[in-house]
């Protein structure tokens, strides 16, 4: 009898790129000089398989970290093995064309494909499914911790119970066992990381590099040695700003809990910052934090995006237009939001809605894009007669959950009745920075303003 499987699949399909995939590595070694068409089919096609193997690997994450069983964690390792496998020889293959004169795109992608890999498999298969194995495995151990306050005792709480508790407790003591119970989960990971650490050294020494640091070091577009020189450099301008912040948090924290809990010196107690990882709260809270400043009226624009002055221009002309609106006894919006009702959306823009008055509805990404207006920018004018009612939205929005962002805020003040309007801003070259394109846009942008 003929048993398949999709684990089966996921194995035949790692043979057969281990055929197909190095036969081309010893044709690419023998073969004569590399040209820019050669280079491009190649990136062509490692793009396409590439996507597919990356594709699968994530369907198969997705079931394994919803429904964690044996079975699935070898789904999973299995894709993630085909993957990764394919994305370190594509790497190899890849140094071919390492001095064949590209297009700056067509270059910029043979670059990323050298860099597809966080932890490059070795050159041997019982190797390659270890690294695939246990870092399957982490995930998943990660996705079923718990922390149990009263031991083995019920109820345990999961990580969404424990965030939940360590951003409203303000009990000191149960924040700390807390904090400490689920950064328990990690002390029998410890030998399994120190093992991908391992087969991933290999793996990129085998690419070029003297160790996974060099490798990801290497991707911001300068020599893993001038990255981390650069990143000192830096450091040393930003310092006194993160030592000033780090003396104001244990200043307010020693308010809050005492100097007993919090002293004057050495390492801020984590456990006491809002969350498992000692992060901020998201910018809900950043933002209600200067709710002072909104009777002045206020140009909020977010930090990582780029556009023409114009944009500003548009908001207090909309905002002209609102007061002479109210000036003929109609009601005002004190909070105008630039959008780009232009541009074709996708899954990842904030999308706005409107109603049947033209003012906002719903702000999301979580949407159809069909059925949105356009796009927030991130860009928005407050006006004063808008401080209380948008302190009051702010403050609602990151007490419900401290993860949520000021644009959820916008969205309580609409659901409370409060007029918020739009301005599409038109045709208009604007960007938000999330990647190297988009800095590139940015600087061409910024060098027109």
């Amino acid at each position: 009898m003929k048993i398949t499987s999709r684990r089966s699949c996921a194995f035949a399909l790692t043979l057969l790129l281990a055929s197909t995939v190095a036969p081309r590595l010893a044709h690419a070694q023998q073969s004569a000089a590399p040209t820019p068409e050669e280079a491009k089919r190649f990136i062509e096609h490692a793009e396409v398989e590439l996507s597919d193997l990356e594709l699968k690997a994530e369907r198969a994450a997705w079931v394994q970290l919803n429904f964690i069983t044996f079975d699935t964690e070898g789904i999973s390792a299995d894709a993630d093995e085909a993957a990764n496998t394919a994305a370190t020889n594509y790497a190899k293959l890849a140094h071919r064309y390492d001095h064949v004169s590209l297009p700056p795109e067509l270059a910029r992608k043979r670059l990323l494909l050298e860099h597809a890999t966080e932890f490059p498999a070795p050159d041997d298969p019982k190797a390659q499914k270890e690294l695939a194995t246990i870092l399957t495995s982490l995930g998943s151990d990660y996705g079923k911790g718990k922390w149990c306050p009263d031991g083995d005792a019920k109820p345990c709480l999961d990580i969404t119970k424990i965030e939940r508790l360590l951003a409203t407790s303000r009990d000191p003591e149960e924040l700390k066992r807390a904090w400490v119970g689920w950064h328990a989960i990690g002390a029998p990971m410890l030998d399994r990381y120190a093992r991908v650490v391992e087969l991933g050294n290999a793996g990129s020494r085998e690419l070029g590099y003297s160790d996974v640091g060099a490798l990801w070091r290497s991707k911001y577009d300068m020599p893993p040695d001038d990255f981390a020189r650069e990143l000192d450099r830096v450091w040393e301008q930003l310092r006194p700003l993160y030592l000033s912040l780090h003396a104001y948090v244990r200043g307010q924290l020693a308010k809050k809990y005492g100097k007993d809990v919090v002293p004057s010196n050495g390492p801020i107690p984590a456990h006491l910052l809002g969350n498992p990882w000692a992060q901020e709260w998201n910018n809900a809270y950043s933002l209600w934090l200067a709710r002072e400043y909104f009777a002045r009226g206020v140009l909020l624009v977010n930090g990582d995006t780029v556009h023409p002055v114009s944009v500003e221009k548009t908001l207090l002309a909309a905002q002209a237009e609102c007061q002479g609106a109210e000036r003929q006894g109609a009601g005002i919006p004190d909070v105008i939001l630039a959008v780009d009702n232009v541009k074709r959306l996708g899954d990842e823009e904030m999308k706005v809605v409107l109603d049947e008055r033209g003012l906002l509805a719903k702000i999301t990404k979580k949407m159809d894009p069909a059925l949105a207006f356009g796009e927030y920018i991130g860009a928005t004018l407050i006006g004063p007669a808008a401080a209380g009612p948008l302190a009051s939205a702010l403050e609602a929005t990151w007490r419900h959950d401290p993860g949520l962002y000021y644009e959820d805020g916008y969205q309580e003040l609409a659901d409370r009745g409060e007029a918020v309007a739009v301005a599409p801003i038109g045709v208009l070259d604007w960007v938000e920075v999330d990647n190297h394109e988009d800095l590139r846009r940015a600087r061409e942008i910024a060098a027109h303003c």
